[in-house]
């Protein structure tokens, strides 16, 4: 047997969240699942914008064999790094010295094992993260930390966007009032590559399930694009398969689907 390696994204595709506050759950048959696929021989991987410095002790239980993190800027199998990327912190602190208006956004970094916020942000805050309003203290969190992803973390300017396209990957999420400001270059399709390289597996053998635009490269460049069923018709227009809701297990689903069939 030849086997997969799945990639699931974490927020609506395995995670249900009843709101921007709880630390949300992974319904049985979806834990179920990836572990029977483990258990057969194929590979489970995490495949997320979050660094993890905001993993939560649910998703650094799951039964997966790695994860993808960042848009691919940090790449774990087990507990051994595959690729970092060299994050530009010099113009996140140019962001951060512009957007000093109380009235603009400020920014989330998340770092490997710490996350700052830098002014306030809608994010609910947490005992270990790092707030504070000077550009220097992001440098001191730097000496002992490395960014993996940044984010601007409340409604944005539109005319913002073009110029902070010039210095990252840009994913706008105007319904969801955050902008992902990525590394260039790296994306979940890029980490998806590595992991794939790491077992000399085809990427044909690769099935991606998610449902958001940070999902988009992955599942255009895997074997398998899977989306959700809840997903917009936007992102649906770029499937292999579209499986059901988050609220009907559909990442089960599909998972279910392919492991039977090699099975069968």
């Amino acid at each position: 047997m030849i086997p997969y390696v799945f990639f699931l994204d974490i927020d609506d595709t395995i995670l249900y969240k009843k709101d921007k506050y709880d630390q949300g759950s992974v319904s049985p048959r979806v834990l179920s699942a990836m572990q029977k696929a483990r258990d057969m021989g194929h590979y489970v991987y995490i495949n997320t914008g979050r660094a993890p410095s905001y993993f939560t002790d649910l998703i650094r239980s799951l039964p997966v064999d790695g994860y993808v993190c960042g848009c691919g800027a940090y790449v774990l199998c087990g507990d051994e790094v595959l690729y970092q990327a060299n994050y530009p912190n010099d113009v996140i602190a140019r962001w951060m010295k512009e957007l000093s208006n109380p009235d603009d956004p400020g920014f989330v970094v998340e770092g490997v094992k710490r996350i700052f916020r830098y002014r306030n942000s809608y994010w609910a805050p947490e005992k270990d993260w790092v707030l504070s309003d000077s550009v220097e203290d992001f440098y001191t969190f730097l000496k002992d930390d490395s960014v993996v992803k940044a984010s601007v973390c409340q409604d944005i300017d539109p005319s913002i966007l073009p110029r902070l396209r010039e210095d990252f990957w840009v994913i706008h999420h105007p319904t969801e009032h955050y902008t992902e400001c990525c590394v260039k270059g790296c994306s979940k399709a890029t980490g998806m590559k590595i992991i794939m390289d790491h077992y000399g597996l085809s990427m044909d053998r690769s099935v991606a399930i998610g449902d958001s635009e940070n999902d988009l490269d992955m599942i255009k460049a895997a074997g398998i694009g899977v989306v959700m069923g809840q997903a917009r018709d936007e992102i649906k227009q770029y499937a292999d398969r579209i499986t059901e809701p988050l609220l009907n297990d559909g990442a089960a689903v599909a998972i279910e689907a392919l492991i039977q069939g090699e099975e069968a």
